[in-house]
């Protein structure tokens, strides 16, 4: 009997210890982000994302600016003049090779826009003969030359002239010697120029230029109609 009652006294003083002891709460993720998963157990807490880096926005490339002017010009050619009218009544069918020369003075605006004048003068042989048609002309222009990033620079260019004429014939004097007569007066007409050309830039103050003026001149006093020749050239342009 008493050792009934010792047996149920441990029992209850064991329940009692278990009773006195603390509950320990499973621990559960908090979740502070309805969007975001709780983190795996064992695997600490979730990481965070990466900060958002910003795309890299391409600056635009400014627009290239007008290329500047450079001033004055002063150019010389090698001109040959060849005369193409088809009328019976024209000198060309009697005028043969030419030769002659040209200056120009211009002025470089900004963009290829160039203001220029022009002196020079050309001799046509008359075939069959010792003659020579000469002419000497004053004239200005327009030139455009189509600026690139290339040394190869196209250009156009048109403008007005006046022109005098004569003829010339050479004989030889009793004592062997050449003269040379102008045996005309002196005729004037006006015309119209205009020219297609390539310039090669050598450097940023000289160019070589190539091309082909196409010039008019009114019939008048010196011609019975209107007379077209055209002129291929070959020079130097110095930029000043």
């Amino acid at each position: 009997m008493e050792g009934r009652r010792m047996v149920s006294w441990a029992f209850l003083l064991i329940a009692a210890v278990m009773a006195a002891l603390p509950v320990r709460a499973q621990q559960q993720p908090v979740i502070t982000d309805p969007g975001t998963a709780p983190p795996p157990p064992g695997y600490g807490p979730a990481p965070a994302p990466p900060p958002a880096t910003a795309q890299p926005v391409a600056a635009a490339e400014p627009a290239p600016a007008p290329r500047q002017g450079r001033g004055l010009e002063y150019g010389g050619y090698l001109v040959f003049p060849i005369f193409v009218s088809g009328d019976e009544r024209s000198i060309a069918p009697n005028v043969g090779f030419g030769i002659g020369l040209l200056g120009r003075l211009g002025w470089e605006l900004e963009g290829g826009l160039t203001l220029e004048g022009h002196l020079g003068g050309q001799a046509n042989v008359i075939e069959g003969s010792d003659a020579t048609v000469n002419a000497g002309w004053i004239g200005g222009a327009v030139r455009y030359s189509f600026l690139g990033e290339s040394a190869l620079v196209p250009f156009l260019s048109a403008g007005l002239q006046f022109t005098v004429w004569s003829v010339t014939v050479c004989e030889e004097d009793a004592f062997g010697t050449t003269v040379c007569v102008d045996v005309s007066s002196e005729e004037a007409t006006l015309g119209l120029h205009a020219t297609a050309g390539l310039a090669y830039e050598l450097s940023r103050e000289l160019a070589f230029e190539g091309g082909v003026t196409f010039n008019y001149a009114f019939r008048g006093d010196a011609f019975y109609v209107n007379e077209p020749y055209v002129s291929p050239f070959v020079g130097l342009t110095l930029y000043y």
